[in-house]
């Protein structure tokens, strides 16, 4: 009987020594609030736009953004006080719209590149991009009289050269490139009529191709072409014409 309490005290001395006492976390209640000031502000996120359209030193983009917003102006007058009707205070067509914004992008992105090369560091790389495409890109004129002039202007990068003759009559553009192909362009716009005519010649192969377009509505046009070569005149029974409704919508 002494034997077994003596085994048993032993037995329980080394189970306290093996199992340390843990201490249980205590609970907080649910609805606990921390005393931290909290804000909710909204992330803000930069488009690629913003970073590639910022201004230009001549100020195009702004311009153009001010145009497009009188315009957006000018329409909600007009829709609001019922004027569609009067054809006085309308905004532009879609086709002039398209015009615009097309037209003075390329101006906008010129303006930004030669404004970029103009502020770069005297070795830096842009400076030496600018001095390159400089002597490149050599530009000439002579005038012939005193409303039609010659100019010439050359992409040696691109191994073309163009001979535009400049008069109140027709539009006239020679292109010559350095595989020696040889392309004479000459148009005619009648904005009143809504008509544009544009003869292309092709002095390699000796082809002609005539267009007429004739503006229907804004988006859609009608064209007459006809395709042809030396031996054959234009839109005559033995040439290649076709007709053509040409439909644009912007997106």
């Amino acid at each position: 009987m002494v034997c077994f309490l003596i085994l048993l005290s032993v037995t329980s001395k080394v189970s306290a020594q093996d199992y340390p006492r843990e201490e249980v976390p205590l609970r907080k209640p649910a609805n606990l609030v921390p005393d931290d000031e909290m804000e909710v502000v909204p992330v803000r996120q930069i488009l690629w736009t913003e970073q590639i359209l910022v201004e230009d030193d001549a100020g195009v983009l702004n311009n153009m953004q001010n145009q497009i917003t009188e315009w957006d102006s000018r329409r909600n007058y007009v829709e609001m006080w019922d004027l569609e009707s009067t054809g006085l205070y309308g905004p532009p067509t879609e086709a002039h719209k398209r015009s615009y914004v097309g037209t003075n992008l390329l101006r906008y992105f010129d303006k930004r590149l030669a404004g970029e090369i103009k502020n770069a560091d005297d070795n830096s790389a842009l400076r030496a991009v600018g001095q390159v495409h400089k002597t490149l890109r050599p530009k000439a004129e002579a005038r012939i009289s005193e409303n039609v002039k010659l100019r010439f202007k050359a992409q040696a990068l691109q191994g073309k050269a163009y001979f535009i003759l400049e008069n109140p009559y027709v539009e006239t553009q020679t292109l010559v490139t350095a595989t020696g192909r040889v392309e004479l362009t000459v148009a005619k716009s009648l904005k009143p009529l809504g008509v544009a005519t544009r003869v292309n010649y092709y002095a390699n192969r000796g082809e002609y191709v005539g267009e007429v377009d004739k503006i229907l509505t804004d988006h859609i046009v009608a064209r007459y072409s006809s395709r042809q070569n030396d031996k054959t005149m234009m839109f005559n029974r033995q040439s290649d014409q076709t007709i053509q409704l040409i439909f644009s919508h912007p997106f």
